[in-house]
């Protein structure tokens, strides 16, 4: 089982990564602002800054899961699963509390 873990954990961080990746992309430089959870258009001052603000916590958020994946399959612990928990939670709570200087 123990096996299993160690392929399955990077593959499935890996995975991750990649979608978040992908999804900060779309935001941050397609400026596709309806992926973003509460998005109200007629709410935002200013639809470009608000873009590339949350584009680019996505992203950090993909590259911490490949940093990630790469961890787990460096030293399969739970240090990685920890790193990226407690990074994706504060990279979170940055972005929602300086989302707000977007907003009317």
């Amino acid at each position: 089982m123990k096996e299993l873990a160690t392929v399955a954990g990077p593959g499935i961080f890996g995975l991750l990564g990649l979608f978040f990746l992908y999804t900060g992309y779309l935001i941050r430089f397609r400026q596709k602002l309806n992926l973003l959870a509460g998005y109200d258009a007629t709410r935002v001052r200013d639809t470009k800054e608000l873009s590339h603000w949350a584009g680019n916590h996505v992203l950090r958020i993909g590259a911490l899961f490949l940093i990630g994946a790469i961890s787990f399959t460096i030293n399969p612990s739970t240090f990685p699963i920890l790193l990226v928990f407690v990074g994706t939670i504060l990279i979170t709570i940055s972005m929602v509390r300086g989302s707000s200087k977007f907003y009317r």
